[in-house]
């Protein structure tokens, strides 16, 4: 993809939305109008868990939900570990400090969790989202291999962390829902601010709400599509993640 910028330009911004479960480098290159020709590359690396955010702690609620476990053993240094770990979840250290470590995260599309603790020969995790659970084995697996360290899971999956992330996605499904149901009253809004004045005065406070926040409504219902896609794509990973 080439992207031309207007003149004078100085600053640009691209937005990515990550898959998780897909990974690797997307490499830009900025050349300005000069002679020479020069070029300067940006590379960002896209995690498998891209979309984690890493926390100091979960909430009361989020330490009562249901968390499937899985332990991991084997023939790997804390180094090793750590960096399979790092080269799979965001912000993570470049080395680890102890002779053990431990992080948590929470997912900031499906707010789903995940925590990691880790030391030599010995690592466990735990979420409450299945699809989390694969990539995270995938991805040690894979380095595993390619390091031909002999690696064993211990699994302790709940059922009820299924349904746990099915009501998650619900939550968001219905957000969408509202979404539309407000989209469409903004012409019949715009049509009575035509027609009467001071209409807002005897509109009922939600949909004085609706009104003052047209723009923001506008531009959400724009990406509606690509976030019941998302949604969508979530399902179907732990459709095959059971």
């Amino acid at each position: 993809m080439v992207k031309l910028l207007e003149k004078d330009t100085h600053r640009v911004e691209l937005l990515v939305h990550p898959i998780e479960g897909q990974y690797g480098t997307i490499k830009a290159y900025v050349s300005p109008i000069l002679i020479p020709r020069t070029a300067q590359m940006v590379s960002v690396q896209i995690k498998p868990l891209s979309l984690h955010m890493r926390v100091n702690s979960f909430t009361t609620d989020e330490r009562k939900r249901p968390m499937s476990e899985v332990k991991v053993t084997g023939a790997f240094t804390l180094s090793e570990i750590h960096a399979w770990l790092g080269g799979c979840l965001p912000e993570i250290p470049d080395k680890s400090v102890g002779d053990s470590d431990s992080y948590m995260w929470r997912n900031s599309f499906t707010k789903s969790i995940v925590s990691v603790q880790y030391k030599k020969g010995e690592a466990h995790y735990s979420s409450d989202s299945l699809p989390t659970h694969s990539i995270i084995k995938d991805y040690i697996s894979r380095m595993a291999t390619e390091r031909q360290a002999k690696i064993h899971f211990s699994n302790a999956l709940k059922e009820a962390s299924v349904n746990h992330l099915l009501d998650l996605i619900h939550a968001r499904c219905e957000e969408q829902f509202n979404l539309k149901q407000k989209f469409l009253l903004l012409d019949p809004i715009k049509e009575l601010q035509v027609h009467e004045q001071d209409v807002l005065s005897f509109l009922s406070p939600d949909l004085v709400e609706i009104a003052t926040l047209a723009d923001e409504i506008r531009a959400s219902f724009k990406k509606q599509q690509l976030t019941l896609d998302r949604l969508y794509g979530v399902i179907m990973d732990l459709y095959r993640s059971r």
